[in-house]
């Protein structure tokens, strides 16, 4: 649905009503949509793609001559993503069927096996990490002593700890710990090498996980593309209540009316009469940093200052029926061009099983280009798990999958442009204060914003 048309309001007349404008159709985007669908036809949704759903959005692809629909990337969600699971469950999806739950079972090749014991609270961490396999007593004692040291620091690492290393070095950490478990923890969660994470953030993300209740660190494994379980029932739900959306509608700038605000678009679509009496921009940092410059300098390179870090998936197929494990946390060596760090089970697709290996920090291995990281990562999954040799691989890489998660990123509120342009507000997950780039940070970023919104015309 897509009305560019003239304004009601302009009309001799009319009454003037509340307007909003959302730029950006990821899952920011359509959070905030959803939280504000009430307002119906006086809400406008532009994306600059013709496709919705932001990172997590569908690709129809070719994998050893079968066409294939996954997600452009494969993403893990965990029990303890409840914004995410409510968004789910609102939409109306069965979550229980569309993500399989599996509690917190983290097995390597190497011999690592550490599972939560369904016990209350941090008792199941703690008598799981007291019979984890292929770990010394000592270093058991030392991911205990790094877990409880934190939890009695309310989860707020020393001032003078900027990055995870740092934090694994002030908590005594043995390095044989580090490098199997809590280096892949930190890359997997941050997409950033512990050297660079931040640690407030690699320390919230242990806070709602391993420190959280008993299924805060279950996986939730999506047994469909993420786009069935959010975007397109989103994009059903909005269209319902007579929200106008306007995908391949790519926004150029925002112009200040009348104590209002104008979009105007790129290219050759008409621009929207509208006048917006709220406009949030909910598109990555650089992309609002190019909105934002023309009305508060400063902001805006700010929000340039954001680093971004690539992400590659390993979609790899097999004709043959196996029986993968729903995740396993394979044995990362860059030297030994072992690439991968997560397998997962995409189950069976066109007579395909299909595997997603997650390639985090692809930067990494700039040197290799795609079809030599396929075959690096088809021949650590065979060398590693004993599996068969696949018929197919294809990597599909994400340039500008997360931000860098470092200590020195900057920090924004939703509200940064308040005091330049009223009425102009931020969106994404690069805006949750302690919280890597997740699905679920974005969506609870984008309904947040919608509450101020609500509030401000309340």
């Amino acid at each position: 649905m897509s009305t560019l048309g003239r304004d009601p309001a302009a009309d001799k007349g009319a009454a003037p009503q509340p307007r909003i404008a959302i730029i950006g159709g990821g899952w920011a985007g359509l959070a905030c949509a959803l939280a504000l669908r009430h307002h119906g036809p006086r809400l406008d949704v532009f994306e600059a793609s013709p496709l919705w759903g932001g990172r997590a959005r569908s690709a129809r692809f070719r994998l050893a001559d079968r066409e294939v629909t996954l997600d452009c990337g494969q993403h893990l969600l965990v029990g303890a993503y409840s914004a995410c699971l409510a968004q789910i469950a609102e939409l109306g999806a069965d979550a229980e069927a569309q993500l399989v739950r599996q509690r917190l079972r983290l097995v390597s090749p190497g011999g690592l096996e550490l599972r939560r014991l369904p016990l209350p609270g941090r008792l199941g961490l703690g008598a799981g990490l007291l019979l984890a396999r292929g770990l010394s007593l000592t270093e058991k004692l030392a991911a205990a002593r790094l877990m409880a040291g934190l939890g009695a620091s309310d989860w707020r690492p020393a001032p003078t700890i900027d990055t995870a290393a740092q934090l694994f070095v002030a908590h005594r950490q043995p390095a044989r710990l580090v490098r199997r478990l809590w280096e892949p923890l930190c890359v997997g969660a941050l997409n950033t090498p512990s050297d660079e994470a931040c640690a407030t953030s690699f320390a919230a993300v242990l806070r709602d996980t391993l420190g959280g209740p008993a299924d805060a660190a279950d996986f939730l494994l999506p047994q469909a593309p993420l786009a069935d379980l959010l975007s397109t029932p989103a994009l059903e739900r909005l269209r319902s209540a007579g929200v106008s959306l306007h995908p391949t509608c790519p926004v150029a700038s925002t112009i200040a009316s009348e104590g209002r605000w104008r979009l105007a678009l790129r290219g050759s679509r008409q621009d929207p009469a509208h006048r917006y009496d709220h406009v949030v921009v909910a598109t990555d940092a650089h992309a609002a940093a190019r909105l934002v410059a023309p009305l508060d300098d400063a902001c805006g390179q700010r929000l340039g200052e954001f680093g971004f870090t690539p992400i590659a998936t390993a979609y790899l197929g097999w004709h043959e029926k196996l029986d993968l494990p729903p995740a396993t946390m394979l044995d990362e060596d860059r030297d030994a061009r072992e690439p991968g760090q997560w397998l997962f089970d995409r189950g069976r697709q066109a007579d395909l099983t299909i595997g997603a290996v997650v390639i985090s920090a692809r930067d990494r291995l700039a040197d290799l280009d795609s079809q030599a990281l396929g075959a690096a990562t088809a021949a650590q999954v065979r060398r590693q798990l004993g599996l068969p040799p696949p018929a197919d691989v294809r990597i599909l890489n994400e340039h500008r999958a997360t931000w860098r998660c470092t200590a020195g990123r900057p920090r924004l509120a939703v509200d940064a442009l308040a005091g330049v342009a009223p009425g102009m507000w931020l969106a994404g997950d690069y805006l949750e204060e302690d919280y890597p780039a997740t699905l679920e940070s974005a969506i609870r970023c984008g309904r947040r914003v919608a509450g101020r919104i609500d509030a401000t015309l309340r």
